[in-house]
């Protein structure tokens, strides 16, 4: 395991990229979130409630099954998400995305993978948990 940051991205073309903004202000856009279970969604979901809000005070919102949709979708200004920056380091890298400087915004929280032992995949997953690490 390791730790990462829950950051809040835009589309480097969005207004709000790389500004300083308040919370208030970022829910006024649409969230693009995974489904239900979804490891960064129930940690948004969790501060959000801690700050008296919910995914329900955002403009509207987009539920997608993997992370690679959120992050194309994100890109193509159809929303905001809040993702792990290590995740997302080469789109912010190219400025495909943008970070949200969110006033106090400051989440971070422990990463884990998980599989089944002696999984057909296990060598494939473990050197891929190495490199997002590296």
């Amino acid at each position: 395991y390791s730790s990462g940051n829950l950051i809040p991205v835009c589309s480097g073309h969005n207004p709000l990229a790389k500004k300083s903004v308040k919370l208030s202000e970022v829910i006024k856009e649409r969230i693009i979130v995974g489904d239900q279970g979804f490891c960064t969604r129930e940690i948004l979901e969790t501060v959000l409630e801690e700050k008296n809000l919910a995914l329900k005070d955002f403009k509207n919102k987009i539920e997608v099954s993997d992370i690679y949709t959120i992050k194309e979708l994100v890109a193509r200004d159809c929303g905001v998400a809040f993702l792990y920056d290590k995740s997302v380091e080469e789109e912010l890298r190219t400025g495909e995305l943008a970070k949200i400087n969110i006033t106090g915004w400051n989440v971070k929280h422990e990463i884990c993978a998980v599989w089944k032992k002696d999984n057909l995949f296990s060598d494939y997953y473990k050197n891929l948990i190495e490199e997002l690490l590296d």
